[in-house]
């Protein structure tokens, strides 16, 4: 199971701009609840839970919001691509403009599919392809470009 499995143009938002780390987690709550039977409030409580419990920006102006939801049957994705930067505690105390939401049901491996993302989110040039892209088809063909070779 691979994130790019589950990426869509439907649940990608670019440019976008809010006011604060709680903004961004309802945006992503609203992209995901888009083609479920979920409200965006059941995204948005178990996003907000899990970052509550420490930050989920991993640093290099990135952050993963994650959560499980029984709800669920299969890993919801949404990215947003931020105009500006916003503080997200990151551990580098850098600001985060890049945020990948993914919500799984309880059984999955999520720790694993993030872990393996992550690796990918080192590399410079692919950060800053997907900071350049300009529409939602941009940033799922640099995922699916990227993410079909091995992490350097």
């Amino acid at each position: 199971m691979k994130l790019t499995d589950f990426i869509s143009t439907a649940r990608v938002e670019t440019k976008a701009s809010y006011a604060d780390k709680r903004a961004v987690i309802k945006a992503l709550a609203r992209l995901m609840a888009d083609g479920t039977a979920l409200e965006p409030e059941v995204f948005s409580d178990a996003l907000g839970a899990r970052e509550k419990l420490g930050s989920t920006a991993i640093g290099k102006g990135v952050a993963i919001p994650h959560a499980k939801l029984a709800e669920i049957d299969q890993p919801v994705v949404a990215i947003i691509l931020l105009q500006g930067e916003l503080d997200f505690e990151a551990p580098d105390d850098e600001p985060v403009d890049i945020v990948f939401g993914i919500v799984t049901p309880p059984e999955a491996t999520d720790v694993q599919m993030i872990a393996h993302f992550a690796k990918y989110l080192r590399d410079p040039k692919f950060l800053n392809a997907l900071r350049s892209a300009a529409t939602p088809q941009d940033v799922v063909d640099t995922l699916q470009r990227k993410c079909t070779l091995p992490p350097e």
